[in-house]
């Protein structure tokens, strides 16, 4: 394994201690997708992380501080709606600070 191997499980590793647990690799994708990529799309998420569009915007959904249906997310990103059809990603300060925390390890 390389350095660059080593230094992005550590920080799978670390995420998970911090968040919770049960964070899947695919929710911490998209949290960094979100942060590489403000004000993105979930077709424009969904194509960074080669997934198909329901799939992210499940994921996504589940990143949120409450989930479409009501239960509570893991509040590390923000919708923001400008209509139905539009709606853009945005780290929440919760997401900002862990992705900060993350990549300045």
């Amino acid at each position: 394994m390389t350095i660059n191997t080593i230094t992005l499980l550590e920080t799978i590793v670390d995420i998970r201690r911090e968040v919770a647990t049960d964070i899947t690799t695919k929710q911490i994708m998209a949290l960094f997708a979100v942060a590489s990529y403000p004000g993105s799309t979930c077709s424009q998420i969904s194509e960074k992380v080669e997934s198909s569009y329901s799939a992210t915007n499940k994921v996504l959904n589940s990143l949120l501080l409450l989930r479409s249906e009501g239960t509570p997310g893991l509040n590390l990103v923000e919708v923001f709606a400008e209509n139905k059809i539009e709606r853009t990603y945005f780290l929440s300060q919760k997401g900002r600070a862990l992705v900060k925390r993350a990549i300045t390890r």
